[in-house]
């Protein structure tokens, strides 16, 4: 899963983009579930989430209807992905072989951020990689007030972060271009 710059899966050579999914609320619920822990949530929260303003009974529908329309695409990109409920939790399968870009970026940033010791050129060279794999902000297509607002400050502050403890590991290296 790419959520960072732009959204869309991949599975070897085929990809789905945003244009694939017809329903708004069909492309939030699959970058919701991305972006969760284990890309599992509570059904409740999801409802909340995505229809807020609905009767219960009719937000469950609506998550009916939205999952009837995703599991084709999910199928046509690769069958072993699925869509499923674990009594109230709703799921991505398979979990552990889903990854997303904002998983690897994250755990590279806070490697680095997180290590003590003295700065060396391996040092340099890991944090040029992590800053790489951001590759622009989460999701800036859903807009400035959506869902996803929350999540996206969170990580445009994990990259400033990693910035300045490039710029802090190369001052001390003596490597002032870089800096």
């Amino acid at each position: 899963f790419s959520l960072l710059g732009a959204f869309h899966l991949q599975c070897g050579d085929k990809t789905l983009s945003d244009d694939h999914f017809h329903l708004r609320k069909a492309r939030d619920l699959l970058k919701l579930l991305a972006l969760a822990p284990n890309h599992r949530l509570h059904r409740e929260e999801v409802l909340d989430l995505l229809w807020p303003e609905q009767s219960p009974q009719q937000a469950a529908h609506n998550l009916s209807q939205t999952l009837y329309t995703l599991r084709p695409n999910l199928a046509a990109l690769d069958s072993c992905i699925r869509l499923g409920f674990d009594e109230e939790n709703l799921f991505l399968l398979p979990a552990e072989g889903i990854s997303t870009d904002v998983e690897e970026f994250e755990k590279a940033a806070r490697s680095l951020l997180s290590r003590s010791g003295l700065i060396n050129h391996q040092t340099i060279t890991s944090c040029q990689e992590a800053i790489r794999m951001y590759t622009g902000d989460l999701l800036p297509d859903d807009g400035p007030s959506d869902l996803f607002y929350q999540r996206r400050e969170q990580l445009r502050k994990l990259y400033v972060a990693l910035l300045l403890f490039f710029a802090h590991a190369n001052l001390e290296l003596n490597s002032f271009t870089p800096a």
